[in-house]
């Protein structure tokens, strides 16, 4: 079985992941809310409507931005 160990950074916070995960997959293991936020994987950004079929990969780097009202 093919291990993948995914380096994910959120506010100074590291998490590894093991195993086979699209970005939706870690986004949940993270209890990350997804509805205000933004994923770069290596820094590109990644649109949402992809991440169900993002594979990560190992040594990624996942950055997730949360939206910031502006005026």
């Amino acid at each position: 079985e093919h291990s993948t160990y995914v380096t994910v950074n959120q506010v100074n916070k590291v998490e590894i992941v093991q195993g086979e995960h699209t970005l939706t997959d870690v986004m949940n293991q993270l209890s990350i809310d997804t509805k205000s936020c933004a994923v770069a994987v290596n820094n590109d950004i990644v649109p949402r409507q992809q991440w169900q079929r993002h594979m990560v990969n190992h040594g990624d780097q996942i950055n997730v931005f949360g939206a910031i009202a502006g005026g």
